[in-house]
Parts: structure tokens; C-alpha cells; sequence
């Protein structure tokens, strides 16, 4: 037997995965595009996974609606993982099956939901008839890593097989560009996931069988069937007890866990009771919604595909409630089906798009029945449907539907071997690569910078259309839009695409070609100056001083925390750094010191100049700081803000322009003006208030970004004017955008830096206006 991630086994597993029909994942490559070129591509990942190189990439998360109302979250994994996961499930899936018991059904080859109810039936029959149906509250989501992770490990002697499944718990998803981390939990929509979560509560079965419970068990949801009522209430409670202690699992709680069948129960959508099996009332609810939104879809499509969906609605039915024989559910569905294609029929005509009577007929022919009907009553009530009106219904009628036989699978391979295999601070390495490389992705995605001479920015219907010189026009969907940057003077943008942006509050910033802010485009998202009152009275009170000192407290400890994380690289190799960084930090936290211990004074504009004393020394050892980080890669002489001409300091300037129209859109979209400002003296016509929010991000955001442009040693240049180049603003602001959109943990929660921001404006308002009894600087990790 070959390989696992042999070729040829990879190509089986592809099929696979294409018959499912699947969708893709966060990569957009749909099953047919990946197909292209296939076995190059499946060649190329064949060799990955023999060298142990290959890392799957993270999930993309969609909320599906649940038949109680509620969302389920489902994960969309690539196609190439698709089919990583299919060979690898196929690769394991027979060392799990020589363990797994006769009560596990679910996700099982040979196995089903049929033959649980078939075992139900004969433990009735056995005059068991008092019954404990659970299920396990948000069981995928509850799984723990390291639990299933020591289950795994006592057949899958694979350890490059070990790893991929670690990946592939703690790869995370995305939710637009928001990153979700996974620190417990199977995905579900993987193609392992299922088979994972029989592994995970194989040692509950375990314990069931040792306890001579009869129990059934289908993925989450299990019943235990008892003759005695004391003894079905024993076995509930020890479930919750043993599922809590020992599988960190939480039952769904139940107002009574112990019912009688003259009660009647519902287990896999089949509610029992007594002798009867019917179709529970919460799917035949759904089936006949189902059928209404089939039809809803159908106007304006062929008949002939309606009939195909439907046969397949009709084939799903029968396969799954086939047990349920003589249900009056089924003729309830079946005269829904009639009633809407009668319906369909008669809008068709009404709107003179009624195909061939010969047409639908032949088509109606194809439509396969939940009841069997005699030859005249059949055509009778086609008859009737085709006329658009249904009179006649049809009576219950016993079936006989066919029973679908599962697919076999492949035996595991022996003898593979790994070159090499991953260690934990790899595999949590790997991880982390994937999701910075989606980040500065999507980074990319929602911000639309148009920085080339000529560039036209318009609308069409609700997208964004850029054109540019000698260059396909390029769409952009204007939900995935937040933000659009103009760097040149000759971009032109239409009034069309200006409505369009200001209708879904998408800002337009203006910056100049040395990165300066001039101008903003933005909707009256809210009423405009809503602080401003209190922030006029906080000139004259306490509360414009505690914010100035919070500004300055806030800039001096970010710009500590930088240098700490910069300098953990550096405490082995460079030891005269090392010498700087502990004499200027404690300089820097001396000024902290003075800061705190400053008294009120008399006036704003006293604590202001003391103030901005203080942050100008200790701005001087901060930037002695930075000089010792890149000295040995460019010249970087002290902090100039106006008219710079050197590479670095240009680029800090640029860098902060972007900063600037963030947090300007900012304290606007919070409603605060711009104008009145706390820790900057106010300036006719200058936004200072943009000044002093600044200083909490200054070092985060555009700092950290410049420096290890520089320290990384990509190329950067200027031009013969001393400007930056177009290739060096770019590589720049491709960086502030992914800094800007990584989320990082502040207030218990992962916020990106771009919502950040905007808390902080908030945070200041609802200071000023007494709604917060303290405002608390952004301080960052390192």
C-alpha cells in the first residue's frame, strides 16, 4: 500500500473531495480552479508532506442558521487542506475503527443513523422504556486539545501525522479580517473534525459498556434505555459527572433527563412514542421551509433544475425518516410539494413565462413521491398542478425507500517514513506565519490606497472601480472597504464614488507626498462636536490636566515597552547596547517618576509647559535609543519633523500622516473637535487634539514599523529630491496597514490596533463627560 501523501492516494482524495462539492477556503480557490494543473500541483504537495514541509493554512469562518434560530459556526478549510485532511483521516480512521464500539454510530463507515434506530427499536422491544436522552452543550467548541491530543497518541505512531493535527486544531480562522485564535475545540466543517470527536469520547463508551448501560450513542447526542426508572436516572447522573470531571464537557440541561415512551422522545430528528415513529415537528418544520425557499429560488430558473432539487430533498427524506413508516408527516410534505409547483405554475402563466405544457409534464414525471401513488391518482393530481390549482390531496400509503450503503476505506499505510518531523515551538511558529500572512492580507484588502499618477477612482453599483494608466480597471466590492488613501495629486475621483463611500462610511484622507494630512472626505456619521461643551469646560478643570499627563505618561511608557522588545534580541550579541538600553530606560523611568508626582497646577497651560518639558528629555533618550538599534544599517543623526531629508526620518514623517488620518477619523467618528486639545496649545485651524491622541501610538504603530523595515534590511530609498520613493511608500504603508489591522490583547479582549484607536476616543468623551470615572492611556505589551 502506498503512502498516505502518496500522489496517486492524494488523487483519490481530491475526487473525493470534489464529488462532496465543496466550497473552498480563506485562499478563495474554488474545487474546479484547483483542478487546473492538478497533478503538478498534488505532485508538489505530495513532496511537501514526505519532507514534513507542509503547513495548512487557517479556516474561514460562516455563521449557518440552526433549525432553533440560533448560528452555528462552521470553518472553511482550503481545497489543498481538503484533501491533506481526507488522506489523513483515511490513514487513521482504520487504527481508531478496531477500537471503537458498537454503540458509537455517527460518522462511521457501515455504520448510521438507520442502524441506531433499528438498536433503539429492539431495546423497546426488550420492554426498555424508560429512557435518558442527552447531548453535550457546544461539544466541537469544548474539545480539549491536550485530551484528544493523548488519545491520538496511542495509535498514530506518525509524528509528522500528530503535527498536522495539532495544526490543524490551533491554525485559528478568520471572520472577514478579524483572526480568531483556537485554543479548544475541533473545527467543524473539517473533514477530520468528525472523526476526531468519536476518538475524543471513545473513552466514555468505554465507561458505558463497563457500566452495562444500554446505550447509543450519535456523535454528541446519546440515550440510554432502561427498564427501571432508578436505574436510567443512575446512569444520567453518572454522564454528568463523568463527562464534567473527566472530558471537561457540560451536559445540556434538561427540565426532566428521565422520560417514559408512553411520554414519548425525540432521538435523531424521529420522535418515539409507544409503538410510533414520526418525523419530529422541529424537522418537519424545517422541510416544509425548506420547500418554500426551493420555490422562493425558483422564479426565473429552468423547471427541469427545481425538479433535480427537489429529487434530491425527496431522495434525503426518505434515506433518513425511512424507519418513520405510514407518517402522515409524508403526505403533509407531498401535497407542499404539489401546492407549490401548482402555485409556480400559475405566476408563470400569469406573467406569460409558462414554459410547453410538454415541457413541465415530462418534468413533472422525473419528480420522484415520499408516497407511492397508483397510476390513475398520480396522473390525476399532475393533471390538476399543471393547471396552477390543487383540489384533491393525497392519503397516507405505506414505502419501502431504498437504503444507501456507505463507502469503503482505504486500509492504513505501513512502513512511511518522515524526514523530518516538527517540534511544539514549530508547530506553534508555523501558526503564527500563517495568520501574520493573512493579516497582511486583509490588511491590504479593506484599505484602497491610490498613490499612481492618473489614477480615476468611481462607482459602479456598489463597487469601487479603480482605473488606472495602461491597466484593467479593478473592482472592489464596497463591504470590503473601510478606508481609502489618495497619495497623489492627479488621482481624480468621481461624485458617484464620493456618495457611494459616504453612504457606507468609508473615509477619503488626502496626504501629501511627505505623508502630511490636508484634507478629509467623511460622512456626518454623528452629530459633529457632541463632547465639545465638556471638553471647553475641561480647559479650566482638572480633568484637561489629567488627560495631558495621560498623553505624555502613555507616549513615554510605549516608547519603553519598544525598546524592551527590541533589545530581548539583542542581549546576547550586543552587549553595548545592552550598556545604552539599561542607562536610557532608567532615565525614561525617571521621567515617568516626575511626571507622577507632579501636582495640579494652576492652569492648564502651567502643567502643559512643565509637561512637554519633560517629554522633550525624554524624547532625547528615546531617540538615542532608536540611533543605537539602526546605526550600523543608516545614519540617523537626532528627530527632525519639518523638511527632512534623510531616509529615516522621512520615513517616520510618512508614517505618521497615515497615524494622523486614523486617529483624526477617529476622535470625529467619537464626536470630539479636533480643535480643542489638552497637552498641545490650540492653533487656528490645526487639528491638535489630533496632536495629543497621537502620542499614545506614535512608537507602536509607526515606530515599531520603521525600525524593523530598517533592521530587517529591506530596500528603502529616496529620491533625487529627497523623497521617498513610490516602492518605499508603498512597502511602508503596506506595514502601517498590517500594524494597523493585527489584533493584540488590550482590556481582556484581541482588539486591532485601528479599533484600539478608536476605544481610545471614546474612552476620552465618555471621560470628559463624566461618564468614566478615570481615563486610562494605551499601553502595549512587549
Amino acid at each position: 500500500m502506498p503512502a498516505w501523501y502518496d500522489s496517486d492516494r492524494l488523487y483519490k482524495c481530491s475526487v473525493i473531495v470534489k464529488q462532496k462539492g465543496t466550497q473552498g477556503g480563506i485562499d478563495n480557490i474554488s474545487i474546479d480552479r484547483y483542478k487546473l494543473h492538478l497533478r503538478r500541483k498534488l505532485n508538489k504537495l505530495s513532496s511537501q508532506l514526505r519532507r514534513g514541509e507542509y503547513i495548512p493554512e487557517p479556516g474561514r469562518q460562516i455563521k449557518l442558521k440552526k433549525s432553533d434560530g440560533g448560528l452555528r459556526t462552521i470553518c472553511m478549510t482550503t481545497i489543498e487542506d481538503k484533501i491533506v485532511q481526507t488522506a489523513v483521516k483515511q490513514e487513521i480512521e482504520p487504527l481508531f475503527e478496531k477500537e471503537f464500539l458498537s454503540c458509537s454510530y455517527a460518522y462511521r463507515p457501515g455504520r448510521g443513523h438507520r442502524k441506531a434506530i433499528h438498536n433503539i427499536d429492539h431495546y423497546l422491544s426488550q420492554k426498555m422504556h424508560w429512557i435518558t436522552t442527552c447531548d453535550i452543550d457546544n461539544f466541537f467548541d469544548s474539545i480539549d486539545h491536550t485530551l484528544l491530543i493523548n488519545q491520538l497518541q496511542k495509535k498514530v505512531k506518525d509524528n509528522y501525522v500528530l503535527s498536522l493535527i495539532k495544526m490543524w486544531l490551533t491554525i485559528g480562522a478568520f471572520s472577514g479580517d478579524r483572526y480568531y485564535e483556537n485554543k479548544q475545540g475541533v473545527p467543524q466543517g473539517g473533514v477530520i473534525s468528525p472523526l476526531l470527536s468519536n476518538i475524543y469520547l471513545h473513552p466514555f463508551d468505554l465507561e458505558m459498556r463497563k457500566r452495562k448501560a444500554h446505550y447509543i450513542r450519535y456523535a454528541d447526542d446519546f440515550i440510554v434505555l432502561e427498564k427501571t426508572k432508578t436505574k436510567a436516572k443512575q446512569h444520567y447522573m453518572f454522564i454528568e459527572k463523568y463527562l464534567q470531571n473527566q472530558l471537561h464537557l457540560q451536559l445540556n440541561k434538561v427540565s426532566e433527563p428521565v422520560l417514559h415512551i408512553s411520554d414519548g422522545f425525540v432521538f435523531l430528528g424521529i420522535h418515539f412514542q409507544n409503538t410510533q415513529k414520526t418525523i419530529a415537528r422541529k424537522k418537519l418544520r424545517k422541510a416544509l421551509n425548506n420547500i418554500e425557499k426551493l420555490f422562493k429560488q425558483a422564479i426565473g430558473r429552468p423547471f427541469a433544475d427545481t425538479i433535480n432539487q427537489l429529487n434530491e430533498k425527496i431522495s434525503s427524506w426518505l434515506y433518513y425518516y425511512g424507519e418513520c413508516e405510514n407518517d402522515v408527516s409524508f403526505t403533509v410534505i407531498q401535497n407542499k410539494i404539489f401546492d407549490r409547483i401548482a402555485h409556480y405554475v400559475s405566476r408563470m402563466a400569469e406573467e406569460g413565462k409558462l414554459p410547453e405544457r410538454n415541457y413541465l409534464q415530462g418534468n413533472l414525471n422525473r419528480l420522484k413521491l415520499l408516497v407511492p401513488l397508483p397510476p390513475a391518482q398520480k396522473q390525476k393530481i399532475f393533471k390538476q398542478v399543471l393547471s396552477g390549482k390543487i383540489k384533491s390531496v393525497i392519503k397516507n400509503a405505506s414505502f419501502k425507500p431504498e437504503i444507501q450503503k456507505s463507502d469503503s476505506e482505504y486500509p492504513p499505510s505501513k512502513g512511511a517514513k518522515r524526514e523530518k518531523t516538527l517540534t511544539q515551538a514549530e508547530i506553534k511558529r508555523a501558526v503564527a506565519l500563517k495568520k501574520r500572512k493573512y493579516q497582511r492580507q486583509f490588511s491590504l484588502e479593506y484599505d484602497l490606497v491610490l498613490s499612481s499618477y492618473g489614477t480615476f477612482l468611481g462607482r459602479h453599483l456598489q463597487r469601487l472601480v479603480v482605473k488606472q494608466r495602461n491597466g484593467k480597471p479593478k473592482e472592489f466590492a464596497v463591504s470590503k472597504v473601510k478606508h481609502v488613501l489618495v497619495l497623489n495629486s492627479s488621482v481624480t475621483i468621481s461624485s458617484a464614488a464620493i456618495y457611494l463611500c459616504s453612504k457606507n462610511n468609508i473615509p477619503i484622507d488626502f496626504l501629501d507626498y511627505q505623508g502630511k494630512p490636508f484634507a478629509r472626505l467623511a460622512a456626518p456619521e454623528r452629530p459633529a462636536w457632541r463632547f465639545g461643551l465638556y471638553q471647553l469646560k475641561s480647559l479650566t478643570n482638572k480633568k484637561g490636566m489629567v488627560l495631558a499627563r495621560a498623553f505624555v505618561l502613555g507616549k513615554i511608557k510605549n516608547q519603553i515597552n519598544l525598546m524592551k522588545y527590541f533589545s530581548k534580541y539583542r542581549k546576547l550579541r550586543d552587549k553595548d547596547f545592552m550598556v545604552l538600553f539599561n542607562q536610557e530606560t532608567a532615565l525614561l523611568k525617571s521621567y515617568i517618576d516626575e511626571i507622577e508626582k507632579l501636582e495640579n497646577c494652576v492652569s492648564l497651560e502651567k502643567m502643559r509647559g512643565s509637561l512637554l518639558g519633560i517629554e522633550g528629555r525624554a524624547g532625547a533618550a528615546y531617540w538615542k535609543l532608536v540611533r543605537g538599534l539602526i546605526e550600523d544599517r543608516i545614519e540617523f543623526k537626532k528627530r527632525e519633523r519639518h523638511g527632512a531629508r534623510d531616509l529615516f526620518n522621512s520615513l517616520l514623517n510618512y508614517g505618521y500622516g497615515i497615524l494622523y488620518s486614523r486617529v483624526w477619523g477617529a476622535l470625529m467618528l467619537a464626536g470630539l473637535n479636533v480643535q480643542i486639545s489638552f497637552l498641545h496649545c490650540p492653533q487656528y485651524e490645526k487639528p491638535t487634539l489630533v496632536y495629543d491622541a497621537v502620542e499614545e501610538f506614535r512608537a507602536q504603530v509607526v515606530d515599531r514599523v520603521v525600525i524593523s523595515l530598517i533592521t530587517r534590511g529591506e530596500k528603502l530609498a529616496q529620491n533625487s529630491k529627497g523623497y521617498l520613493t513610490k516602492e518605499s511608500k508603498d512597502k511602508l504603508i503596506e506595514n502601517i496597514f498590517e500594524r494597523l489591522n493585527t489584533p493584540i490583547k488590550f482590556r481582556k479582549k484581541q482588539r486591532t490596533m485601528q479599533e484600539i484607536i478608536q476605544y481610545q476616543a471614546r474612552a476620552m468623551g465618555n471621560y470628559l463627560k463624566e461618564g468614566r470615572p478615570v481615563y486610562r492611556p494605551f499601553i502595549a505589551k512587549w
